[in-house]
This record gives structure tokens, sequence and C-alpha cells, in this order.
């Protein structure tokens, strides 16, 4: 019987023992309960006052309203519920913005009461927040009636997989919002299965930002698909994903289909050579993306290779965002001529636009690059100014660029300093110039020119200095050396333009501040018209020399430094 006791008393020690767990939870659940309450408690005695400083603002401001990060504190659940009961039915609100404060879903669900009631407001900020769910879903209710929110953002909450599905039903029936920002939310490919249904249907979404929303090659190849059919969305998000070389093929294919989607940023998720070159494949025919953003995915030299080839003949192509993932030398190549082709690209751009001056310093404009940027230039007559510094420009590309600006004859001022132009290249800009109505300058200092012919009505001219030394270069239209600058001006009536020039040498003090990097000082060049033949005395150095008149202070100028 005493062990039959002390066994019926173990068993109820077990049985007390076995039921600890279960009154542990049920003290936490109380606990949490209880704070809440004492947090929600603090909460409105705590933010009374900034809701009470803050409805006085808005009694008295009539513009877009900004409660973001407020330096008074975070309005929290309580306080938003207050502040929106003022703006509910104000006309004059069409932009509110209220990131970083504490809003969960219930203040959620009291901005969807506004968005029910104010027909004016157009955009609505809800980044940096903690609403879920359920405060998505009651927007999501709003927006199915609300016609004149054109802007969500609902970066870096809580909204799930749920929530996602819920906006993305609102969608299929409203007309009027053109961006939704999602990005830092947990929607998952299950959530963005459900945005590209409603991509779709939906006609007027312009914008969809998905980056860090734990996407991968499921969800996004589900986005693809639907913008083969979507005739509206023009910015698409993936950044910071799980997105693979399937997930970037099936974008490839979406890309020879649309002709809308003009930004798609793909950057740092893990796609290969072999997304790489479906992407590369789609810009020979797409001609509508601007900009495709994938730094930081692990594309090697074969998908270098392709995108390299592609850009050379697309022409839409704005923004190309990509990194080396090693340092060998061909892939460093690589990186270089798609760095060229955008370059030439946005050259050419900038010219068929109308632009009046082209600037480009730096750069590597050689072989093609020359070709196709020359061919912009002659199907244009807007162009009046072209500066191409150290550009790689050799002998074959100024020749190039002497046909296209004679054949577009509107071009006043041609600068090619610092580049590879010798003799005979320079001969044909000199030659281009001669013949030219409009040009008015021409430069081509710090190239390796030894010698060149000067026709007649050319005359080198500095900017204003004394003629000062003994020697003159009588040559006649032979000049040798470090020739600095040409001038053309208009004859006078007593110049025939068949007179020979005497060219006078001219140190400039600061000459060497103007070419840092020439081994001697340069020799800046002034020529003079020969006048007639009356003699004087030079008061400066004494000599006896034929009176002359100095054209680099009249008449027109075209300037051509060497």
């Amino acid at each position: 019987m005493q062990r039959t006791g002390e066994a019926r008393h173990q068993l109820r020690c077990c049985q007390e023992q076995a039921a600890l767990p279960d009154v542990a939870e049920m003290a936490l659940q109380v606990l949490r309960k209880l704070g809440d309450a004492i947090r929600r408690c603090a909460e409105r005695e705590n933010n009374q006052a900034l809701v009470n400083e803050i409805l006085a603002q808005l009694m008295d401001d009539d513009g877009p309203i900004s409660l973001t990060n407020n330096s008074l504190g975070s309005l929290g659940n309580f306080g938003v519920q207050q502040v929106v009961a003022v703006l509910s039915d104000r006309e004059s609100l069409r932009w509110l913005q209220l990131d970083r404060n504490e809003i969960g879903d219930d203040a959620a669900e009291s901005l969807a009461e506004v968005m029910r009631a104010n027909s004016a407001l157009q955009s609505l900020d809800l980044d940096f927040n903690v609403v879920g769910d359920v405060g998505a879903s009651s927007l999501a209710e709003a927006l199915q009636s609300n016609a004149s929110l054109r802007e969500l953002s609902l970066n870096c909450n809580l909204i799930c997989a749920e929530g996602a599905k819920q906006l993305a039903k609102a969608l299929q029936a409203n007309e009027g919002l053109q961006a939704l920002h999602l990005q830092g939310n947990s929607i998952g490919d299950e959530g963005v299965g459900a945005l590209a249904v409603m991509l779709e249907v939906n006609h007027s979404l312009k914008t969809l930002s998905l980056q860090s929303s734990y996407v991968g090659d499921g969800g996004a190849s589900l986005l693809a698909n639907s913008l083969e059919k979507n005739k509206s969305l023009q910015e698409l998000s993936l950044g910071c994903n799980n997105l693979g070389d399937a997930a970037a093929k099936a974008f490839g294919g979406m890309l020879c289909k649309n002709r809308v989607l003009n930004e798609l940023r793909l950057d740092h998720n893990h796609i290969g050579d072999v997304g790489a070159m479906s992407l590369a494949e789609a810009l020979c025919s797409n001609d509508v993306l601007q900009e495709l953003w994938l730094v930081e995915n692990p594309i090697g030299t074969e998908g270098m290779k392709h995108f390299s080839t592609a850009l050379e003949t697309n022409q839409t192509m704005q923004r190309f965002a990509i990194t080396a993932s090693n340092k060998e030398a061909r892939h460093q190549e690589l990186m270089h001529s798609l760095h060229k082709s955008l370059v030439v690209r946005r050259a050419c751009e900038s010219v068929r636009r109308g632009e009046v001056n082209l600037t480009l310093s730096g750069e590597d404009l050689s072989g093609t690059a020359a070709e196709r940027l020359a061919s912009a230039i002659e199907e244009t007559d807007a162009l009046r100014e072209l500066t191409l510094e150290d550009c790689c420009i050799a002998d074959p590309d100024a020749k190039r660029l002497a046909q296209a600006l004679a054949s577009n004859g509107q071009v006043a001022e041609v600068a090619l300093p610092c580049n590879d132009i010798s003799d005979s290249g320079a001969s044909h800009l000199v030659e281009l110039l001669e013949r030219s109505d409009t040009m008015v300058s021409l430069d081509l200092a710090g190239n390796p020119i030894s010698k060149i012919r000067v026709p007649s009505q050319l005359r080198s001219a500095g900017q204003g200095d004394e003629p000062v030394g003994d020697d003159c270069n009588s040559s006649g239209d032979m000049i040798n050396g470090n020739l600095a600058m040409f001038e053309e001006f208009e004859d006078d009536a007593s110049d025939t333009g068949d007179e020979d020039l005497s060219v006078q040498p001219v140190l400039r003090q600061n000459a060497q501040e103007y070419y840092p990097d020439a081994e001697e000082t340069p020799v800046i060049w002034h020529a003079f018209q020969p006048a007639h033949m009356d003699l004087q005395e030079d008061d400066e150095t004494g000599q006896i020399r034929p009176q002359t008149a100095d054209l680099a202070r009249s008449g027109k100028g075209l300037i051509v430094a060497l």
C-alpha cells in the first residue's frame, strides 16, 4: 500500500510538471497583453502634446504635409488616428508623408478612411513603418474606390504575401495608381505571382518597386510573362533578390516583345553568363529600354562579350550598369568596350536630339566610335560646337570627322586637342577650314603635328600679345615646329589673299600654364598681313622692319590650336 501511495504521488507530480509549460505560456500571453495596454497608455500620454502641436500646424497649413521623422518624435497609431481625422476632408491635401512614425495596422486602417473620403490626395508615403497584411488589406480596399491616388509607397514594412495579394486584387480595378513601392517586404514568389496577374489587366501602373522582397526565379518569370501583355509599366525594380539565369532568360524573352518598359533593375542578384547572353540578345532588337542595371551579378567574360556586341547596335540604351566579376585582362577590355559603346551612344543621341554643343574628354572615340559620331554629325543641322579632347582620335578618324563636318556645314567651333592626329589628319581639317564659310575655330593643340601647309587666308594669332624676338620665319605657307594657333579673318580691302605671310614667333609668358604637359614652353605664332612697305623703327627692339597690321585684334576669328 505504501508503494502504491508513493506511485500515485509521483504520478501527480509528473502531471503538475507537464502542465507547467501551459501555465507559463498563459502567463506570457497575459504579460504581453498587459504590456500592450501599458504601451498604448504611455503612447497616448506621451504623444498627446505632439499631436496637439501637429494639429495646430495642420490647421494653418493647406500645402503638402510631411510628418516624416519629425523632431518631436514618432506619431504612432494613436497620433496618426487623430491627425487623419483632421485631414480626411481637406480638399487641398495632395501629398501626405508619414514614413518612420511607427504606424501599424490600426493607423493604416484610419488612413484608408482618408483615402475613401478625400478625393484630392495623390501621394501617400508610409515607408519604414510597421504596416502588416491587415493594414495593407485596408489600404487595398480603399484603393478599389479611390480614383485620385497616384503613388502609394509602403517600402520596408511588414507586408507579406497576403497583403500583396490584396493590393494586386485592388489594382485590377483601380485605374488611377501609377506607382506602387513595396521594396523591403517579405512578399515572396506567392505575392509577386498575384502582382503578375494584376499586370495583365492593369493599364495605369507605370512603376513597380520590389527590391529586397524575397523574389526568386519563379515569381520573376511570372512577372516577365505578364509584361509581354502589359502596355503601361515603364519601370520595374527587382534588385537584391534571388534571381538567377532562369529569371534573366524570362526577361530577355519579354524584352523582345515588350515595347513599353524603359527601366529594368536586376542588380545584386545571381545572374550569370547564360542569363546575360539572353538579355544581350534582347537588346539587339529592343528599341525602348533605356536603363538596365546588372551591378553585382556574377557575369563573366562571355556575358560581357555579348553585351559589348549588342550595345554596338542598340541605339536607345542610356544607362547600363554592370560590374566586373574578376580582374582578367580580357574582362577589363570588355568592360572598356562597353563603356565606349555607351559613351558614343549618348553622344550620338545628344547630337541627333539637336544639342548645339558636344563636349567629351578622356574617352576612346577611335575606330567605329568615330564613324558613328561622324554619321550623327551628318544628320544634324543644330550642332555649333564640337570638343573632343584626349579621345584617341587618329588620322583616319580625323579625316572622317572632317568629311562629316563638311557635310554638316553648320559647326562653327571644333576642338580636337591632345589626340593622335598627325600631319595627315590635320591637313584634312585645315583644308576644311579653308573651304568652310561657317567655321570660326579649330583647336588641335597637343597633337603630334610636325609640318603643315597653311592656306593663305589662315592667319596664326595669339591672344593679344605683342610680338617680341628677332627671328622672322618668312617661309610662306609652310609652318614647321610647334605651331600653336591659327586664326582666320575677314580680308581687308587692300588684301587680295595672295600675299605671303610674315610669321613672327612670340613667346607667351604664361604659355607653360596653358600647356602644362609640353616638354618645352610652347611657341605662340602671330601672323601679320604685310602692309605697304613703309619702314619703321621698332620702339622695343630698335630694328627697322616693315609696318604691319596685327590681325589678331580685328576681323572674325577662327582659332586653330595645334
